[in-house]
């Protein structure tokens, strides 16, 4: 943010939270953290954290950024790289996009909205923050390459049954039509014929599961153009919330094969970009994470 922008709520605490063990102790007896010298400032890592993705804009954004450029200004003290070449440019935006999904404190659901909100307050700053968060990230699969998966799947296993080719044959009907099926159209063909699977003589959820690990092995994840690009539709789980997420296009074939996984992001929390979805707000990433581990 520009100078004279409020700090996100909640987000202070990263710089908070990056004082050493040794720091806190030497300020509690004599003096605080504002009157430690600053090379005495250290960074503390909150997670460990694989780092997917992030936009060629972000790095500067964070410099701009009161609170995440604080937490860079003791990162570099503390530890210092020189810069002799593009290269080394780049891996040390990589290294300052790591240190803020590492080390600051992600925003919860409440902090989320109030530290939009603060942008009210300030008639200086027009940028849309990039916010910290992190939850499970459940990407969604297209519904009507869902079905198209599901239809190749079940006819080898429909045999003679009647419930099941019936189920075939309506959904390979609506397949071949000039124009695919609505996306609710599709779910509900999906849900007949994968219902219609159950009384076979298969263990539960065979058909299910096989769906699933056949869409997510070809990476068939519904996308939405947004924004002047191609983007990933996925769920993203903040507590007990959960609030649409869409991810750059690019890092299809960089998620882990997996329904969910727990993941920290940098993310502008926009007003509902889709009309089909019904939640009021949605976030778009401009960085992400895979969190390895993070400290309790």
């Amino acid at each position: 943010m520009a100078d004279g922008a409020l700090a996100p709520v909640g987000v202070k605490s990263a710089s908070d939270a990056a004082i050493a063990p040794e720091a806190r102790a030497s300020s509690s007896s004599s003096v605080g953290m504002m009157d430690m010298p600053l090379d005495r400032r250290a960074v503390t890592r909150r997670a460990i954290v694989d780092l997917v993705d992030f936009d060629a804009s972000v790095p500067d954004r964070l410099k701009r950024s009161k609170p995440y450029a604080q937490l860079l200004s003791d990162f570099a003290r503390s530890r210092p790289r020189k810069v002799d070449d593009t290269a080394q440019e780049q891996d040390r935006e990589r290294v300052e996009v790591l240190c803020v999904l590492s080390c600051a404190t992600p925003l919860t659901p409440s902090e989320l909205h109030g530290s939009f909100d603060n942008l009210l307050d300030d008639p200086h700053d027009f940028e849309i923050p990039l916010l910290l968060v992190e939850g499970d990230i459940k990407p969604t699969m297209d519904e009507v390459e869902t079905l198209r998966t599901a239809t190749n799947l079940a006819k080898p296993l429909a045999g003679n049954d009647k419930r099941v080719l019936a189920a075939l044959a309506v959904a390979n009907e609506a397949l071949a039509a000039p124009a695919p099926p609505p996306p609710e159209t599709a779910v509900h063909l999906y849900r007949q014929l994968e219902s219609s699977t159950r009384e076979l003589s298969l263990p539960p959820r065979y058909f299910a599961d096989l769906v699933e690990r056949t869409l997510s092995e070809a990476r068939s994840f519904k996308k939405r153009t947004l924004l002047g690009s191609s983007r990933i539709r996925a769920d993203f789980s903040l507590g007990k919330a959960s609030m649409p997420i869409y991810l750059p296009d690019g890092v299809a074939s960089r998620l882990p094969l997996l329904p969910s996984f727990t993941a920290v992001a940098l993310v502008e929390l926009r007003p509902r970009e889709d009309a089909s979805e019904a939640n009021p707000d949605a976030l778009v990433a401009f960085a992400l994470g895979r969190v390895f581990r993070a400290r309790k």
